[in-house]
């Protein structure tokens, strides 16, 4: 599904992910926008971002390839 689309589906600003997640709207964008790998993120940063966009399954931050 990747970020971009599970984010639009929950209707969430990118401010309300980094919010919810602890990071700032910026890097949010940049692991939307692919500036970083998120196979590469670090286990809590996926957790963090799981929990803010209500997923449990790691593979919806994978972008769809």
């Amino acid at each position: 599904m990747g970020m971009r689309e599970l984010r639009k589906q929950r209707g969430l600003t990118l401010e309300q992910v980094g919010s919810a997640s602890g990071l700032s709207a910026n890097r949010v964008g940049d692991y939307k926008r692919g500036m970083y790998d998120v196979r590469d993120m670090r286990v809590r940063t996926a957790l963090c971002l799981m929990k803010a966009l209500g997923t449990e399954d790691i593979h919806d931050l994978l972008p769809d390839s």
